[in-house]
């Protein structure tokens, strides 16, 4: 048993609602991209985008007071990003169709750290074969032979059950081979699929974020690089809001085949 497991309960929705919303999974797919370009989307989007933009170091030096400061604070926000993460995915899977609000931000161990560590852990168990092989290897490049290229494609296809998995559970315990592997095995095409699209999407993310950090780079006025900060910020709450959303669907969808105790 993964510890906090959470007792079974069912989506307050109409059955209409249920049968309009249970469309097929693959249907769903593409549908995840547009997830957060609702109206109330765009603005959480956008008004994430503002604040945290605030919160980047810049062009501060970060050995001086300011740059400190602001430096711990940006790795905080890693935090909070893992809990709108997880939110996201527990929203997905429970069924809602637009965009939950962002955390709340009331308790540092459990609205900060705790997601942090759950999201860490989860991609521990999903890349961890592949860092003791480098590792083994005497730090030679990572991605050479056969071996690393396999034990990559597994650690991306792990990730995902095993996100959904601290989401569902909220617990850094459900990472557990003896949960995520069941599970994999379980609903094998669709979590393929989604690992494949989270690739394809990390790949075309990184394609556009590289030209705006050097727009970045060379901006001269503090507006201008306070403006493409919001850009860049923008952009990264629209990945992970597409991440939930890929993530999250396969428990709405498969459920009941993945056997654990809820749907959210």
């Amino acid at each position: 048993m993964v510890p906090g497991c959470p007792v079974e309960t069912v989506p307050e929705t109409s059955e209409a609602e249920t049968a309009s919303w249970r469309r097929s999974f693959w249907a769903d797919l593409p549908r995840a991209f547009v997830y957060p370009l609702t109206t109330k989307g765009i603005g959480l989007l956008v008004g994430a985008g503002l604040v945290f933009a605030l919160l980047s170091p810049g062009r501060i030096h970060p050995l001086s007071i300011l740059g400190l400061f602001l430096t711990v604070i940006f790795i905080a926000a890693y935090g909070y990003l893992s809990a709108a993460l997880l939110k996201i995915i527990q929203s997905s899977a429970g069924g809602d169709r637009e965009m939950p609000d962002w955390p709340d931000l009331t308790d540092i161990l459990d609205d900060v750290v705790k997601p942090f560590l759950r999201v860490a852990a989860a991609f521990l168990a999903a890349f961890a074969p592949l860092l003791i092989h480098y590792w083994l290897r005497g730090h030679d490049t990572m991605m050479r032979g056969w071996l690393s290229w396999l034990l990559m494609a597994g650690g991306t296809v792990y990730l995902p059950m095993a996100l959904l998995a601290v989401a569902v559970y909220q617990s850094a315990a459900a990472v557990s081979p003896h949960v995520v592997v069941p599970a994999i095995r379980r609903v094998a095409a669709p979590t393929i699929a989604v690992a494949g699209l989270l690739w394809v999407s990390l790949a075309g993310f990184r394609l556009v974020e590289t030209p705006i950090v050097g727009w970045q780079a060379r901006a001269e006025t503090p507006f201008m690089i306070y403006l493409v900060a919001v850009v860049l910020n923008v952009m990264r709450f629209y990945f992970i809001a597409v991440v939930g959303r890929l993530i999250g669907i396969i428990h709405w969808h498969y459920g009941r085949q993945l056997g654990w105790l809820r749907r959210l």
